[in-house]
């Protein structure tokens, strides 16, 4: 269509790409967590759930001084399966745009299905 107009030299690409990066921590409300460090201190059995991608679950335990180990060894549970879905009581997980892409339907889900 545009083959025989002459080359155009005042174009210019401008460009703002933004990418966010975060991490999002929920808990349910009935489990009076406010804070996770209250799991390591009252060394609740808690079942987390791991979701997304980009969020280390590990570095965020591990801030709260809490690992794997110590949620299983206080008779919590940490996993990532869609059967974990329906009971968890603190979800970890990094995450992109808040859509119903597969990777990030999660958060819309349960938002909507639990309190």
């Amino acid at each position: 269509m545009y083959a025989k107009e002459k080359p155009r030299t005042n174009l210019r690409l401008i460009a703002n790409i933004q990418d966010p990066s975060y991490v999002l921590v929920a808990a349910k409300a009935g489990t009076g967590i406010t804070d996770l460090s209250q799991i390591r201190q009252k060394r609740w059995p808690v079942r987390i759930l791991t979701v997304g991608i980009g969020g280390d679950s590990a570095r965020i335990l591990a801030h709260f001084d809490l690992s794997r180990q110590a949620i299983e060894a206080a008779g919590g549970h940490m996993g990532s399966t869609p059967e974990g879905w329906e009971k968890f009581d603190v979800v970890i997980g990094g995450g992109g745009g808040m859509t119903t892409a597969p990777e990030w339907r999660i958060w819309t889900e349960i938002s909507q299905r639990s309190t």
